[in-house]
């Protein structure tokens, strides 16, 4: 269900459990978006009430959340701490050891994870990475890496982010994505360097777009721009 969707069915749902008895039978649901009836062909002893009660779980749940900020603001920890409240966990890495600096940040994120987390290291099938991925929530560490890889790899850039947004108009899953905010820094020089941040930037908006909740963090503070935060 895409994310403007679920609002809109949550809130009918939140809406129609007050009004909803037992013995109520005629039901119009908003069978395009979200079919209700289809709880009850699968669990046929539920009540049309414990339906609506399964798809405002349903809905609360499966969510994408952004959260975006600059440098060693917080981002990840933020992700972790969201993330500590599910049993299964995924984590996409999408850094690469190019160099010893990044071979140390990477082997510090590796130690802020508990055994809870299954690592997937993926330099650039984000999309298949994300949909192959198990757990009750999954963690995307980071797009900014992602977008590098692309250009560096010299991918089509355009074609990829349009493939990942694509995807997200129907996941399942639970997922965080972590990116930097680009449009806090000076403007590069060189062309090389603007187009990568040209192509952050849009990346960044059309996640942001999809997701339910978006925060960016500010000196290890989290300000929820769009939605709030998960619990």
């Amino acid at each position: 269900i895409p994310p403007h969707v679920r609002h809109r069915c949550l809130e009918f749902l939140e809406m129609s459990f007050f009004f909803l008895s037992e013995d109520k039978r005629n039901f119009i649901s908003i069978k395009n978006n979200i079919d209700i009836l289809s709880v009850q062909a699968f669990y046929p002893r539920l009540t049309l009430l414990d339906a609506c009660r399964y798809w405002i779980l349903v809905l609360r749940y499966i969510m994408i959340t952004l959260i975006t900020g600059g440098h060693r603001a917080g981002k990840t920890t933020m992700a972790l701490r969201i993330a500590s409240q599910h049993v299964n966990k995924s984590y996409i890495a999408t850094a690469e050891a190019i160099d010893d600096e990044m071979s140390e940040k990477i082997k510090n994120h590796q130690k802020e994870r508990d055994n809870s987390y299954k690592t997937i290291e993926e330099p650039l099938e984000l999309d298949t990475a994300i949909k192959t991925a198990n757990g009750d929530i999954l963690i995307v560490d980071c797009l900014t890496m992602w977008i590098n890889n692309l250009l560096y790899y010299k991918q089509d850039c355009s074609e990829r982010i349009d493939i990942l947004c694509e995807m997200l108009k129907n996941i399942n899953k639970e997922i965080i994505f972590i990116t930097n905010e680009s449009s806090l820094c000076l403007i590069p020089g060189d062309k090389e360097s603007r187009r990568y941040l040209n192509l952050l930037a849009e990346v960044n908006r059309r996640v942001a777009e999809r997701a339910d909740n978006v925060c960016l963090m500010v000196s290890g503070i989290a300000l929820w721009v769009k939605g709030e935060k998960p619990c």
